[in-house]
């Protein structure tokens, strides 16, 4: 076995322009260029390991730029910029897990059905597990190119290195583009200022000043790596305390659509509805009202939509029978009966015990979290023990939060 070369930076952060991707064709997604993109970064992980992450461009699709050039308003030219490098991003994860490596994507706007949102302390805690993070949609502002984005996520994620890659085919950088320009000559060493000063293209001027700034919070130390351990110990305390914050927020969610005899609109308002050829929320097409105690009003936006409205009503099997005039559906609540008041205290309580167990399994893998941070040897058993006390503080609060919400819909089904 050939002895494993000992890396010069731990954290590296790899630019690959959005025209690397396209190859030969200069436009769209080149499969096996794609394909040679991740198996190096696979090699090098394996060889060095280390942390990698990576920014994607999009100019494979669209360039902000151009579409401003062509009389678009620029922002909007380059949010389209940004979903570009969003395909980029998920094409690169999928050739990279294809090849056995755990990705995450990561994007500056919010696209949660098919990516994470950034979050720094997530993105750092992916790569102490051995993941590859790619980060798209740029900054998520208009006005910054990726180039920018690749900067400013080295410096977040404390990485010791931008490593940028380009579709020019040039090895290096020179005093002009070498393609247009034949005089132009190769420079063996340029500074941040040499960029800035003599106006080298290499990366835009924003990027270089941002790295020029805070060149020394890139680079990794020995020493910062306990401070990294204890941040990812507050992070795993961070995330489990929102993970049980969305345990709460459901269980309620579950109790408020238990019947009580009383009029509510929380039974119906997230009931689907097939409207306009799509699948929407009930809320979002109608109002609600309970002008008596026992009696509800759905009044459809558009009147048209009465009969699918009433229709998904029925479906739900609330065991109500709707009536409407044309404009307005009517649920009338019958009384509900001593017997069917204590089936459905024994129903809340079904549901407050799956939420307990949800807050316990959260609890185990956030204790398995802690354990693996404790055996990488940077933070002390009386830095892991005080964390696993904040999170039986944790579990104790939440479960008082759920007891406390079952309680009140206990004596809301009980009240006669």
């Amino acid at each position: 076995m050939s002895e494993r070369r000992t890396p010069r930076w731990d954290r590296v952060v790899l630019k690959v322009s959005g025209e690397a991707f396209a190859g030969a064709d200069g436009y769209g997604i080149d499969g096996e260029i794609v394909g040679g993109i991740a198996q190096e970064v696979v090699d090098v992980r394996a060889e060095f390991e280390v942390d990698v992450a990576v920014v994607v461009g999009g100019g494979n699709i669209w360039r902000g730029m151009s579409g401003a050039g062509a009389g678009m308003d620029r922002a909007q030219a380059d949010y389209m910029g940004m979903l570009a490098t969003t395909i980029n991003a998920l094409a690169l994860q999928d050739t990279l897990e294809q090849l056995g490596q755990p990705t995450r994507v990561q994007t500056a706007i919010h696209m949660e059905q098919i990516a994470e949102p950034y979050i720094r302390r997530r993105a750092i805690r992916h790569l102490e597990k051995g993941r590859v993070v790619i980060f798209a949609g740029g900054t998520g502002n208009p006005f910054f190119t990726t180039d920018t984005a690749a900067a400013l996520r080295a410096v977040e994620i404390e990485a010791g290195v931008v490593l940028k890659g380009t579709h020019s085919g040039t090895d290096g950088i020179y005093t002009a583009d070498p393609r247009k320009d034949p005089d132009a000559t190769r420079l063996e060493e340029v500074t941040h200022l040499d960029v800035i000063q003599k106006g080298l293209r290499a990366m835009d001027a924003t990027a270089v000043t941002l790295c020029m700034d805070n060149d020394p919070s890139v680079r990794w130390s020995p020493e910062q790596g306990a401070c990294v351990s204890d941040d990812m110990i507050q992070l795993v305390i961070e995330e489990t305390g929102e993970k049980m914050d969305d345990v709460v927020a459901h269980a309620r969610r579950e109790f408020s659509t238990v019947r009580t005899g009383r009029a509510s609109s929380s039974m119906v308002e997230k009931l689907t509805v097939e409207a306009y050829g799509v699948e929407m929320r009930m809320q979002e097409l109608a109002t609600f009202s309970v002008p008596e105690p026992r009696q509800l009003l759905i009044t459809p936006h558009d009147p048209a939509n009465v009969p699918a409205v009433e229709r998904a009503v029925v479906n739900a099997d609330l065991g109500l029978a709707p009536s409407n005039d044309g404009r307005t559906i009517r649920l009338s609540f019958p009384e509900l009966t001593e017997e069917r008041r204590r089936d459905m205290v024994r129903m809340i309580n079904r549901m407050t015990e799956e939420a307990k167990n949800h807050l316990r399994g959260l609890r185990r893998h956030a204790r398995k979290d802690l354990d693996d941070i404790e055996s990488e040897g940077h933070v002390s058993e009386d830095d892991i023990r005080y964390a696993g006390s904040q999170l039986d503080e944790l579990i104790h609060a939440h479960e008082a939060l759920i007891d406390e919400s079952r309680a009140a819909k206990e004596d809301e089904l009980l009240e006669v």
